[in-house]
């Protein structure tokens, strides 16, 4: 999104699965990686993309990307220093997407103070006042179309990341049939 470094990882492009390299140090990332879209895609593909196709109210709505993103983990940079992970992605449009799904994967964001949020009024702005968070736990889902204006913003509980709040999270692109 902004040439930052990011913990991201793609489970599905275009609407293809994404597979990993099969070399010998990655069959445990890989194997990991199976069981979890094993465990997700159904729920995904059977009741999420159902539910999107509902809401829009039109069959032509298609999985386009699914993809994991971390904040504030430690990153490597490009000579292998460990540095604080990225806290958030400033607000933006889902340019790629028709509809967008995001997915807490934990219980940071449940008292609606980090986390996923909208700008207000969908002025162009990335102003903390504007912001308006989502209280998201474990499991619940957000469903916003691409032109809401959106970002990311996990704040650290101090400038070391001795002691940080981290935010994992899934998300769905949603796209029209033809655009896949």
């Amino acid at each position: 999104v902004d040439g930052k470094p990011s913990l991201h990882l793609n489970l599905v492009t275009k609407g293809h699965k994404v597979t990993i390299d099969d070399d010998t140090d990655s069959k445990d990332f890989q194997s990991a990686i199976e069981e979890l879209a094993h465990q997700i895609m159904p729920k995904i593909y059977n009741e999420l993309l159902e539910d999107v196709r509902k809401r829009l109210k039109s069959d032509n709505i298609q999985v386009g990307d699914i993809f994991l993103r971390r904040y504030n983990s430690d990153v490597a940079d490009g000579d292998n220093n460990m540095t604080c992970g990225r806290s958030g992605i400033s607000a933006h449009f889902d340019v790629h997407s028709k509809v967008t799904s995001v997915i807490a994967l934990d219980d940071i964001a449940k008292y609606g103070q980090n986390g996923l949020y909208i700008v207000a009024g969908g002025i162009s702005s990335n102003h903390a006042a504007l912001r308006r968070f989502f209280p998201l736990q474990c499991g619940d889902a957000a469903i916003h179309t691409w032109d809401v204006l959106h970002g990311v913003d996990v704040q650290p509980l101090d400038k070391t990341c001795e002691v940080s709040l981290e935010r994992t999270s899934l998300i769905v692109w949603f796209v029209e049939g033809d655009t896949c």
